[in-house]
């Protein structure tokens, strides 16, 4: 984690395409003369919100990518400018001067490039079964056991962590930053460090990453552009599988749906030919018996009209009996 770190800030000294700092410095030590000692005793610095940090990130990372001002911006016209950017954008109230704006975005860049740092071992893990959510959790976990306090500013690093500046080749990053750096610059950035439980502000100061010039910010536009055409590309690509996928899975649900319709049908239609089935042999029973009682009446001494009825009547069932039993 250290060395990522160190790497880090060591490669935005000594990169050739950086700024020379050495003014900017200067002036940013006489600015912060004062701030110095406030550091020097750990006083707690106003609490920032969120939407004030977000606003801060939006503001330094508009104001760093001017090259039109590029590298002639002295550190005090330089936070002048964030500090006028973010009153002319906030949308709540806030009182917070280029002081306390400096001040905090070094809190928040020490913070976030040494989770970086953290995030990018959990990641060198590639443990199985583990998704962006789990790394995330694993690499504050880390954080807060190396620093002895809580990552409080994933909200900051959520907002940086795409951005260009911070998509460095990490691997050019650390043969540059070894090549370049003494050892007493390795000792010092080792040793260097910050407590930022309950936002107290430690004793190091963060140089500003500048922006790079014209030729430079053309070139990465250009390859930028070209890495979102092969990300969209790609990123087309599995979005159709993953529809045709969706398609097939719906289509599958869709038929084992009419299966268990038809089924249902079926296991109905069953039910009800078997109600009719035993109906018609309850009727076809009564109707038995009542021949049976019928051609089992005496007509020896009835009255001839009446007779002559249930004889007939029960000449008819014999017939039909007959018929069934003979197919005739």
């Amino acid at each position: 984690m250290d060395s990522q770190g160190d790497s880090y800030f060591t490669n935005l000294l000594n990169d050739d395409s950086a700024y020379d700092l050495s003014n900017e410095y200067e002036n940013q030590f006489e600015v912060t003369q004062n701030i110095d000692k406030e550091l020097n005793q750990r006083r707690r610095t106003k609490n920032f919100t969120t939407d004030e940090d977000i606003l801060l990130i939006s503001a330094y990372l508009n104001i760093s990518i001017d090259t039109i001002q590029g590298n002639e911006q002295k550190s005090v016209t330089y936070w002048e400018r964030v500090h006028r950017y973010f009153h002319e954008h906030k949308k709540f109230p806030s009182t917070c001067n280029a002081n306390s704006l400096m001040k905090r975005w070094s809190i928040i860049q020490l913070a976030i490039n040494t989770f970086c740092g953290n995030y990018a071992q959990i990641e060198a893990r590639s443990q199985s079964g583990v998704n962006e959510q789990d790394k995330i959790c694993h690499a504050m976990e880390l954080y807060k056991s190396i620093q002895c306090s809580t990552f409080q500013f994933i909200h900051c690093w959520n907002e940086l962590r795409f951005a260009p500046k911070w998509l460095i080749d990490n691997s050019h990053k650390k043969t540059k930053a070894l090549k370049n750096a003494s050892p007493a610059t390795s000792s010092s950035s080792t040793q260097d460090s910050i407590n930022l439980g309950d936002n107290e502000v430690g004793d190091t100061f963060v140089g500003l990453e500048r922006p790079m010039g014209r030729k430079a910010s053309k070139e990465r536009v250009r390859n930028e552009k070209g890495k979102r055409i092969v990300d969209m590309s790609a990123s087309s690509t599995l979005k159709f599988e993953e529809y045709m996928e969706d398609i097939k899975v719906r289509d599958k649900k869709r038929q084992e749906e009419k299966d268990r319709l038809h089924a249902q049908g079926q296991h109905r239609l069953t039910i009800e030919e078997e109600k009719n089935r035993i109906k018609n042999e309850k009727l076809q029973l009564e109707r038995s018996k009542e021949e049976e009682r019928i051609i089992a009446i005496d007509t020896t001494n009835m009255p001839p009209m009446k007779k002559t009825y249930y004889e007939y009547i029960q000449m008819e069932i014999i017939k039909k009996k007959i018929s069934s039993t003979f197919g005739e």
